[in-house]
């Protein structure tokens, strides 16, 4: 007589940040090795959006081959890894067009570029005054508006673009525009990514509106 057996699959999710305040989270990075012993855990998956390669590594590192191992990311939709912790990984990989690459894209943004160009000197007055009576926002303005320059774009050094459609040079960087308190080591190149995958023409709007301050960079 057979028996159906059903093998329940237990998802434990681990905090990257090295204090554990949630409930959501099991452990966290830190002590993840202690973890896969106690837990008697068989597969890891990372996410690159979330933990820096080089964190993903170490902790591969110390962990060992005692687990499989993967490495996804929701920006690229790529997975890397192999059910096999033995045999050497797969990559899978399903493609996203980056949305500022079309035509349509390439078009609006450089209109966008050429009517705030055109507002600020017409305005000239009142942009001297908000950007702390700084000239250097009308040379950015004839740069900008002579296609020479883009008012966004990617920022960091050339690595966290390069892989990247390419754009003018900008005033203002995208990471720049961020609030954040403790930048990671790959923080650049996911802003610069996610802009590219997810530009609309608002965000270049938004983003000059909510960083005027910047125009004279």
């Amino acid at each position: 007589m057979e028996k159906n057996i059903k093998i329940a699959h237990q998802f434990y999710f681990i905090n990257p940040s090295s204090q554990n305040t949630s409930n959501e989270f099991y452990g966290t990075l830190e002590n993840l090795p202690n973890l896969v012993s106690d837990l008697k855990i068989n597969e890891i998956v990372f996410s690159s959006d979330a933990i820096g390669m080089h964190r993903i590594i170490k902790t591969m590192s110390a962990i060992g081959n005692a687990v499989s191992y993967k490495i996804g990311s929701d920006q690229s939709l790529a997975i890397i890894g192999s059910n096999n912790k033995s045999a050497q990984g797969n990559i899978l990989v399903i493609d996203r067009e980056f949305s500022i690459e079309s035509g349509l894209a390439q078009r609006t943004k450089r209109l966008i570029d050429i009517f705030v160009s055109l507002i600020i000197l017409l305005l000239f007055p009142f942009i001297y005054l908000i950007t702390g009576m700084n000239t250097k926002v009308f040379s950015n303005a004839l740069s900008v508006a002579l296609n020479d320059k883009t008012w966004i774009g990617y920022g960091g050094s050339q690595k966290d673009y390069s892989s990247l459609p390419m754009l003018k040079p900008c005033i203002i960087e995208v990471p720049l525009c961020n609030e954040v308190i403790l930048y990671s080591d790959d923080f650049a190149s996911q802003e610069n990514r996610k802009y590219a995958l997810q530009y609309k023409p608002w965000t270049d709007i938004k983003l000059i509106f909510f960083n005027a301050f910047r125009l004279a960079n």
